[in-house]
């Protein structure tokens, strides 16, 4: 119940500054909790959105350049979300625009407000790699608003072991379809690639609190991965 308030809190407040009205706002609030409530999520819930919010109180005050923007993207990133599908990020920023025309009305005429939709859509796209210059390259840190949010949502890698393993876990319920030895094996690429980057987190602010933690949470997940793929290769061969 927390959970909700917290999260329905931050979006109603959104949405007064957006100069929507409270019916608007709540039904749009109800399909947002419905979605994120679906039953092939186990991490992309309503529990990320409010962790990303909390740290973003936390970690990116007087650093978001359009709060309002940013905030539509933290709330509409993972909002389309099938682990079977491949363009979930697309979906969730076709969604976010949608959101965004249809409240432009009013928006206009009761905010002073600038709300550029291709701005959110262009970082909720950002979330299917999570890399921009500042990740790849070893110049400056990231500033901008889609640094912080790609930041945000990759917070939980930086995390204590106990609810790093949690998430973990969470991840391979929501791809419960695939067999065991080809999710350890895709898992482990994917965490790899993670370390490749010369930064997880681009800002200045994630990457001194969260960078080493991350990167020793991910080396350990690979560890036992690869130790679950050995023990299942020597069963399989008994």
């Amino acid at each position: 119940m927390r959970l909700q308030k917290m999260a329905q809190r931050k979006w109603l407040e959104l949405c007064t500054r957006l100069g929507l009205g409270d019916g608007p706002a709540l039904k749009w609030w109800e399909w947002l909790y419905s979605r994120y409530g679906e039953p092939q999520r186990h991490y992309h819930t309503m529990e990320h959105i409010e962790s990303m919010l909390e740290l973003q109180d936390k970690h990116c005050e007087g650093k978001i350049q359009n709060n309002a923007e940013f905030q539509l993207a933290i709330f509409f990133h993972d909002v389309i979300y099938d682990p079977k599908a491949k363009d979930n990020e697309k979906q969730s920023a076709d969604w976010a625009v949608k959101f965004i025309n249809e409240t432009t009305e009013s928006l206009e005429s009761s905010s002073s407000l600038t709300i550029n939709p291709n701005n959110v859509y262009d970082m909720i796209l950002l979330t299917e790699t999570h890399k921009t210059p500042a990740h790849t390259e070893g110049h400056n840190f990231g500033t901008n608003d889609e640094h912080f949010l790609l930041d945000l949502d990759m917070s939980i890698l930086g995390q204590t072991w106990s609810v790093y393993a949690r998430y973990a876990g969470n991840i391979r319920r929501e791809y419960c379809h695939i067999p065991h030895s080809d999710y350890c094996q895709k898992r482990a690429e994917v965490l790899k690639s993670f370390l490749k980057v010369h930064r997880i987190y681009c800002t200045s602010e994630f990457h001194s609190i969260y960078e080493e933690p991350a990167r020793n949470n991910i080396e350990k997940e690979i560890s036992f991965l690869t130790v679950s793929l050995i023990i299942k290769y020597h069963q399989s061969n008994l």
